[in-house]
This record gives C-alpha cells, sequence and structure tokens, in this order.
C-alpha cells in the first residue's frame, strides 16, 4: 500500500511476527496488521487517505529517511 504513494521509502522494515518476536514486543506490536509511521501507529486495515494523511503529516516533520 505505501508503495502507491511514488514515495522513495529507505526505512520500511517488514516483520515476520512468527519469526521475529523480539521485534514485535519492543515495538509494542499487540496486533495484526499493525503499520508505523513516524511516531504514528496505525492498527488494523487503514483506508488510504488514513494511510496518505499519516504519509503527509511524516513528511511535513520530515522524519522519513529519504
Amino acid at each position: 500500500m505505501l508503495s502507491q504513494f511514488q514515495i522513495p521509502f529507505t526505512c520500511v522494515l517488514q516483520v515476520d511476527v512468527d519469526e521475529e518476536e523480539t521485534i514485535t514486543k519492543e515495538e509494542s506490536i499487540l496486533a495484526l496488521p499493525t503499520i508505523k509511521i513516524c511516531g504514528e501507529t496505525i492498527v488494523g486495515l487503514p483506508d488510504e487517505g488514513t494511510i496518505r494523511d499519516a504519509v503527509v503529516r511524516a513528511l511535513m516533520n520530515e522524519c522519513f529517511c529519504i
């Protein structure tokens, strides 16, 4: 879904929760799917507007590693 926004994400981490239990505990991932965009956590299946808004806020705060 994030690839639709034409932004060169270089800090995307895809976690296999069955194999990466330590990361899920450190990141407080309590439900699936969980998407973290900078300081914002989105749980569940978000609509496109929710993702777009989070990406825009992240770009405005310059918190992406581009």
